[in-house]
């Protein structure tokens, strides 16, 4: 009996033991808390700032562009007959501007017409041809150059102009069309004579289309093709006096 107490004393004892030298959890630090603390709260600001500063940036790049647009659209508002006015006022000024007229004509009808204008009708006098588009004058020609002789050209509601001149036995012919702010050339015939190579006194007439010598028949059938327009003369309807601009350009009102 008292050996079996001593055993059972001794087995406790041996579980007491190995209980005590067992390890303990690590502690952390205050630290060690600290820091990780931290860094839990950083990582949950984080997002939210870089939210803000996103959005700041958006809003920001938003408004810049908006700005940009703003200050380079055309301003639409502007008055076409204020602009051709000034421009009148100027060509009436200029050295060459001895008999000075005018005619408005709206080529490709948006409403707003083109502007034609000679110093006077004498031959080299040609037409100086402008527009107003996207609230700005625009010269057509793109280089200051004048159109016809005598002071007037001929155009169509179907956007063509056709420019005549003639000069040393040699008669030229030049039509353009309207496309946007410009006219661009489409069609250039010439007719002239010249020497017979055998017998020089005798004259031949040539033809020529686009820098290419055809038959009559064939330089005809351009000139032809291009009569059919609807053609009105413009360049000397007007003088250009104050008067006279105004009565044109309110006439409707």
């Amino acid at each position: 009996m008292m050996n079996k107490r001593l055993a059972a004393v001794c087995f406790a004892a041996m579980l007491l033991t190995a209980c005590g030298t067992g390890k303990a959890a690590p502690e952390v630090s205050k630290t060690e808390e600290t820091t990780v603390s931290e860094t839990e709260t950083s990582a949950e600001t984080q997002p939210e700032s870089v939210s803000e500063t996103t959005s700041e940036t958006v809003g920001e790049t938003e408004a810049e562009t908006t700005e940009e647009s703003i200050t380079e659209a055309p301003d639409t508002s502007a008055d076409y007959r204020e602009f051709y006015k000034e421009k009148l006022e100027e060509f009436k000024n200029e050295e060459y501007s001895t008999n000075p007229a005018f005619d408005l004509f709206d080529m490709d009808n948006d409403g707003i017409p083109e502007l034609f204008m000679s110093h006077d009708d004498y031959h080299a006098a040609g037409v100086f041809a402008y527009s107003f588009k996207d609230g700005i004058l625009v010269d057509l020609s793109g280089d200051g150059s004048a159109y016809g002789s005598y002071g007037i050209v001929a155009v169509s509601s179907d956007g063509y102009l056709s420019s005549s001149y003639s000069g040393m036995g040699i008669a030229f012919d030049s039509f353009y069309r309207l496309n946007g702010s410009s006219l661009e050339k489409i069609m250039y015939t010439e007719m002239g004579e010249i020497p017979n190579q055998d017998d020089p006194d005798i004259i031949d007439t040539y033809y020529m289309v686009n820098d290419e010598k055809v038959s009559q028949e064939e330089y005809s059938a351009v000139i032809n093709e291009y009569d059919d327009h609807n053609w009105l003369i413009v360049g000397r309807g007007n003088p250009i006096d104050d008067e006279t601009i105004e009565a044109v350009f309110y006439a409707e009102n």
